[in-house]
């Protein structure tokens, strides 16, 4: 459920701007406004992610968990009056507060997975979550200008998805517990730390001390850690900018009518919730094979690192060759389902190699591939306006002429040098993970971590302990 509410409030923007009543062209923002303001969310993101994880595994989960979708709850219902009243600017800020608040989530769950499951249980668990985020986008993108027509206005999608977080919350409140020591809702007579025990084959994984120092340059001097930092961020790249950009493509280079009640955009529905779908069986189908030793963790997690660069490279390469709209929609499935591929692959493996560390390694994974949504909005939106592509606004006066201009070739090309960006993105990352990527667990000096419950050392490489380059 978090999956879902954090992409309903994170992408609900993406459709709340276009079309001839949308947001961009009832405030009259341009193209550039357009990228400016969606990239907000991601700078915030991607700075909240460093300090949440660390937050997470000093606090506990159970109060930043509830900390962030409090405040995504408050922000995503005061978005209407500040766009308004605000102006672009002050919009501008309250996304990247957004972002900030929602940050938590990823690095909470990977935290909250790693002292719960077990090594053979975490992939499966994690693309379930990854699935309820690719659902809510496609709730958001294929039924977004339905919802909206629905209520009667954009500033209403705001209000709903926001009550939806404040519900959520108070569900957080009663419900959840960083640590199974912590947990009262087992059944009477079940002792609460054996049943710990047998969760995480014998070992006992307890809150870190508030003072213990996060050993920052022994993290960041391993090659292990790098790969896990960069696989994610150059599949989230193209996965970003699909969920920014990919109503305006559709609106310019397929002539979708956004502001129609009947409009195509529920074709999104299938990518994004075959996404999630393909998630969970890949989740499922790695688990399996690292329970029952046909591979190790680490060559699993590679295996479909690189099936889902495959997907993705292959994808971004097809859409420039100008598809029919069936072809579009295959197309935009392998594009998309990488993302639920990605978490049986380099994005849960920061549960690999810490149990200890998992919400620290995944903060700064999550920070620099939410890099790429903080500037890829702000690339793109420079790229479309220099080839001519029309604005909200200018669909909006005169729509007729708008698609006139966004058929027009320096348009088009303007959309296949993004896709080549995001192409050679995801080969690059690929390559390092292959190179680099591992499913070992770490040792750090005396903050040994304590076994995930399966060993990987029947595949042992060297780790580098010295500082990259």
């Amino acid at each position: 459920m978090v999956g879902v509410l954090a992409y309903l409030v994170r992408v609900c923007l993406s459709t709340a701007l276009v079309g001839d009543q949308g947001m961009g062209a009832e405030l009259g923002w341009s193209v550039k406004d357009n990228g400016f303001v969606l990239s907000g969310f991601f700078w915030g993101y991607m700075l909240g992610n460093f300090p949440s994880g660390i937050f997470a595994s000093r606090y506990g989960s159970r109060k930043i968990l509830l900390a962030s979708m409090i405040l995504q709850s408050i922000l995503t219902v005061l978005s209407p009056a500040v766009s308004r009243h605000g102006g672009l600017y002050a919009f501008f800020f309250l996304r990247v507060l957004l972002g900030f608040a929602q940050s938590p989530v990823y690095p909470v769950a990977q935290s909250l997975f790693a002292a719960w499951l077990n090594a053979d249980e975490r992939a499966g668990a994690f693309s379930i979550m990854d699935a309820g985020s690719y659902w809510g986008g496609a709730l958001t993108l294929g039924y977004g200008s339905q919802i909206q027509n629905a209520l009667g206005s954009w500033e209403d999608v705001f209000y709903l998805f926001g009550s939806l977080c404040g519900v959520f919350a108070v569900y957080v409140y009663f419900r959840v517990q960083s640590f199974p020591s912590k947990y009262t809702g087992l059944a009477a007579g079940v002792d609460v730390q054996q049943n710990y025990h047998t969760l995480n084959g014998g070992d006992t994984l307890v809150p870190q001390d508030n003072n213990q120092k996060v050993p920052w340059k022994k993290l960041l001097c391993r090659t292990d850690i790098f790969a896990a930092i960069i696989g994610p961020f150059s599949i989230n790249w193209s996965l970003f900018m699909f969920l920014t950009y990919l109503p305006k493509y559709l609106q310019e280079q397929f002539r979708f009518d956004m502001s129609s009640e009947h409009n195509s955009m529920h074709i999104l529905v299938y990518p994004y919730f075959l996404c999630g779908v393909i998630g969970v069986f890949c989740g499922c189908i790695a688990d399996k094979c690292v329970r029952s030793d046909i591979l190790s963790i680490t060559q699993v997690r590679k295996i479909f690192q690189l099936i889902a660069a495959s997907f993705a490279t292959g994808a971004l390469i097809f859409l420039q060759h100008s598809p029919s709209k069936t072809s579009l929609v295959i197309l935009l499935c392998f594009a998309i389902s990488p993302g639920g591929i990605l978490g049986s692959a380099s994005a849960a493996n920061p549960m690999d190699l810490s149990k200890k560390y998992a919400g620290v390694i995944k903060g700064l994974a999550n920070g620099f591939a939410t890099f790429g949504g903080a500037f890829n909005p702000i690339l793109v939106g420079y790229l479309l306006s220099n080839g001519g592509c029309p604005s909200d606004e200018q669909f909006k006066l005169n729509r007729t002429a708008a698609l006139d201009m966004a058929s027009c070739p320096p348009c088009k090309q303007a959309w296949d040098n993004a896709f080549t960006i995001a192409a050679c993105i995801c080969v690059c990352g690929c390559v390092i993970f292959l190179s680099f990527g591992s499913g070992e667990e770490i040792e750090i000096g005396d903050t040994d971590i304590q076994s995930n419950g399966i060993s990987d050392k029947r595949h042992a490489r060297p780790l580098l302990d010295t500082p990259l380059g």
